[in-house]
């Protein structure tokens, strides 16, 4: 399940949280949403990369321990995809 928070003081900030522990990923959420940050979270790879593909995300905050997703390798293929390059770039 995706959800969203919206902060009141930045603007244009786009973060996502992935992390399968729900309470993790609701503090994140919560913290960041309340420094300003626009917050979306995802609970695992497929909510994250269905999420990417949809929205532009400036930062993500990833679990490396995610389960079936550790974080480095899976990075790197994210940073190496021509559509999440160009999406950093926007």
């Amino acid at each position: 399940m995706n959800s969203r928070s919206r902060g009141t003081a930045a603007s244009n900030s786009h973060l996502l949280v992935v992390d399968d522990d729900r309470e993790t990923r609701g503090r994140r959420s919560l913290y960041l949403g309340e420094q300003g940050f626009d917050v979306a979270t995802a609970e695992d790879r497929r909510a994250m990369n269905t999420w990417l593909a949809a929205d532009t995300t400036g930062l993500v905050i990833l679990d490396r321990m995610l389960p079936c997703f550790r974080g480095r390798p899976n990075y790197s293929a994210y940073s190496s995809d021509s559509h999440t390059k160009s999406q950093r770039r926007k």
